[in-house]
């Protein structure tokens, strides 16, 4: 049985929910409730709301995401070294 927030949930949204193993996993919505949705995106200053179709920014960002991506890189490298690193240290201790 669905909880009283699920079922409100999906009244609201017009949607279908999957359960799988008795929990909620998945909220199927047309495309014109998905595309109204306001989603909040996460950045280092807190929260920006941006709506989906509001792709003016897009190529303003793209510079400052091809720097994001550069960074991330640079620090998954560096962790894979640190963990390769701590690998070879835990093996020659065998």
């Amino acid at each position: 049985m669905l909880s009283k927030d699920l079922q409100e949930l999906i009244s609201t949204l017009g949607g279908l929910l999957i359960v799988e193993n008795g929990r909620p996993e998945f909220v199927v919505l047309t495309y014109d409730k998905y595309k109204g949705l306001i989603i909040p995106v996460t950045l280092n200053s807190g929260v920006i709301h941006k709506n989906i179709d509001n792709f003016d920014n897009f190529d303003k960002d793209k510079d400052s995401n091809e720097e994001i991506i550069d960074r991330l890189n640079k620090e998954i490298s560096a962790l894979k070294e640190q963990v390769a690193e701590r690998e070879r240290e835990l093996s020659g201790n065998l």
